[in-house]
Order: C-alpha cells, then sequence, then structure tokens
C-alpha cells in the first residue's frame, strides 16, 4: 500500500513540475518571438507602404474632370 503511495505522489509531484515548466516555456517563447517582431519593424511599419500607395492616388487627377481626390469631400 505504501508503494503505490508514494508512486502516486511521485506521479503527481513529476505532472506538476512538467505543467509548470511548460507554461514558463510558453511565456519565454511569445516574449521572444513579439521581441523578434519588434526588432523586425524598428526600421519602418510595412503599412506605411499603403499608405504611401494612398497618398499618390489621392493627389493624382483622374476621371472625366480630371480632379483629383483631394478637393472631394467624401460625401
Amino acid at each position: 500500500m505504501q508503494r503505490k503511495y508514494t508512486l502516486g505522489l511521485a506521479s503527481g509531484l513529476m505532472a506538476t513540475l512538467l505543467s509548470i515548466s511548460s507554461t514558463t516555456y510558453a511565456q519565454k517563447s511569445a516574449t521572444d518571438e513579439i521581441a523578434k517582431y519588434r526588432e523586425m519593424i524598428a526600421d519602418g511599419n510595412p503599412s506605411e507602404l499603403y499608405e504611401a500607395a494612398g497618398e499618390e492616388l489621392w493627389k493624382k487627377p483622374a476621371g472625366p474632370k480630371n480632379a483629383t481626390l483631394e478637393k472631394c469631400d467624401l460625401g
């Protein structure tokens, strides 16, 4: 009886330690990935390319009246 109790206690303790270590690893991994992402976009945000393209379209004359969107009130 004592042996079963000891074996069960040891198994429970091992499972607890494994779950704690895997949680800690997951938190470190997520933190590392966020740091990598911040480093990657440090020199500029990729959305700035879309903004630049949109600005070009905004100022480009087009349509039957050859007008830009700058003069449009979008209403």
